[in-house]
């Protein structure tokens, strides 16, 4: 794992995080070997982020596989939407994809809304539709927008929160 903070990370141990829900359906589903456990816990421990490019002859050196039981597990992860996998134009080096627990894109960092680096009429909109108003009630001296806390019921709370 890397040694930088990603999604992946829970403390400075190397360590890595997926849901429970994925192993437990590795594990308990009868039809699913355990090679394919083994294959699926290898790539994400190669992961720094969802995409990882692995070169087979190291997976294969690392998860004692052979190649047949190797190819037949990848197959199951891919069939299974945990994985999507190709081969890149250098023979042997395969570009993988981790999934969601139901096939879908993972956030990574990028994926995510710096707030700072909006405009403040692109953070009124983000805020008035979520909270099902037309803009902000109210604004600080600071220029920061103020709306109604969402936690509190009352119609004439101040915008303070």
């Amino acid at each position: 794992m890397s040694k930088i903070t990603n999604i992946f990370r829970a403390s400075e141990v190397d360590t890595f995080t997926v849901p429970a829900a994925v192993f437990n359906r590795l594990l308990t589903d009868p039809k699913v070997k355990m090679s394919t456990t083994i294959l699926y816990a290898y790539i994400l421990s190669k992961a720094d982020s969802p995409m990882v490019r692995i070169y087979t002859g190291d997976a294969l050196n690392d998860t004692g596989l052979s190649r047949p039981v190797f190819i037949e597990a990848r197959e199951t992860l891919v069939a299974a939407k945990l994985i999507k996998a190709k081969e890149t134009t250098k023979q042997g080096v395969w570009e993988y994809e981790i999934r969601s627990e139901h096939g879908g894109k993972l956030a990574t960092f990028e994926d995510f809304i710096v707030f700072r680096d909006l405009a403040a009429e692109q953070i009124e909109a983000y805020y008035a539709s979520r909270l099902g108003v037309k803009k902000a009630p109210g604004q600080k001296s600071d220029n920061n927008l103020l709306f109604y806390c969402p936690f509190h019921s009352e119609k004439g709370s101040d915008p303070k929160h």
